[in-house]
Formats: structure tokens, sequence, C-alpha cells
């Protein structure tokens, strides 16, 4: 059975600075998903210099309601925590700035993945359940209802599909999910006009081209 837990990370006097949840050997590990403010904390005093306080918890609802009722203490109590969040959700709920987008727009700009790299992002999700509530959802469903995409986006879309070809699982997948689907006479009349319209927007062939 998974032990969960919160956990206290405090300077070499007592003080508490942070707050967290977490599993394993989540409370000692200082690099992976730490904020800058927390990062900084703890290179200012030293990893080995930080107390570390656990407490064990019945389940992962316990430990999410206890973080939060934890960092409401602290903060009121007057302790500056490195906490960007009210806690329960890790990151969740925290708007980034123009400036942060931006930053992360160039960095991944012209960024290729190879295709192991992608596999393992694959693999990482397989089976796994939308994170998304219902509602959040129906409101999104809800957003795009009857929004037509202009030639632009259509265009980008297509230019990132291109030469694009779908894994060996998702073509089985798609397949087992239309077996013995029928698509109703108005979906086939949709179809034909829109493989008709697509077909007349195309530029006229220069006439050395033409096939005899």
């Amino acid at each position: 059975m998974v032990q969960f837990y919160t956990y206290l990370h405090c300077k070499p006097d007592g003080d508490p600075f942070y707050v967290g949840k977490g599993k394993n050997k989540r409370s000692h590990d200082f690099f992976n998903g730490r904020n800058k403010w927390h990062k900084s904390t703890v290179d200012k005093y030293g990893k080995d210099n930080v107390i570390i306080y656990v407490f064990h918890c019945e389940s992962e609802d316990q430990a999410i309601a206890d973080e939060i009722q934890q960092i409401s203490q602290l903060r009121y109590a007057g302790y500056k925590l490195c906490n960007l969040t009210n806690g329960g959700e890790g990151m969740s709920g925290i708007i980034p700035s123009q400036e942060t987008r931006d930053k992360q727009s160039k960095l991944m700009k012209g960024r290729k993945f190879t295709a192991e790299h992608c596999a393992k992002i694959a693999a990482s999700h397989r089976g796994k359940k939308h994170p998304r509530s219902k509602e959040w959802q129906e409101k999104i469903v809800a957003s795009s209802r009857g929004r037509k995409r202009t030639t632009e986006e259509i265009q980008k879309t297509v230019l990132a599909l291109t030469g694009r070809t779908r894994p060996e699982y998702v073509k089985a997948k798609i397949s087992e999910k239309l077996k013995g689907y029928k698509s109703s006479e108005e979906t086939r009349l949709k179809q034909s006009l829109a493989a008709k319209a697509r077909w007349n927007s195309q530029p006229a062939r220069p006439a050395s081209e033409a096939v005899d």
C-alpha cells in the first residue's frame, strides 16, 4: 500500500519555509519540480542543513486536505512559505505571465522530439484518464460548438499533420471503435459537399501538366 504524507522543509533554526505532500522519497527530493524560490532557499542553507518533518496520512485525499490546512495555518502564523499556491493541487491554479509564456514559446520553437522521446511520452499517458473534471470538459465543448476555423488555422493544422503517421496501437483503437459504425445520410452529404468545396478551391493546373 502506498503511504501518502505531508511534509515540512525547515531552515536550520526550525522555521518552516515549505509545505508539501507526496509519497516515497518526495520529501527528500530538493530538485525535481521545485520552484526557483524553494531552490534558492535550499541553496542558501544547504540541503544537508534543511530539517524535514513528515506527517503520515491514511490516504491521498487526507494528504491534500492536510497540506491545504498546514499552509493556511503557517501563513496565518506569519511564516513566509515558498509555496506558490494554497496547496492541494501542486501547480494547479497558477496562470503564467505573458513574459513566462513568451519565454516558453521561444524555448520550444523549432524543437523537434525524437521518435523514441515521443514514444515514451505516449507510453506514460496510455491508459490514464483525462485529468480534467466533467464540468471543465463540458465548458470546452460548449465554447467550441458552432465555431468555424479560419482558413489560416486549417492550413496550419494540415501542415502540422503532413507526413505524420499514427502509432499502430492508435490505428487499432480507431479501427475497433469504428467497427460496425455507419454514418448518417446527413453526415455523408456534409462530407461530400466539403470534399467538393476543397476540390473547387484548388488552383487550376497549368495546361502543360494536364493529363491527356
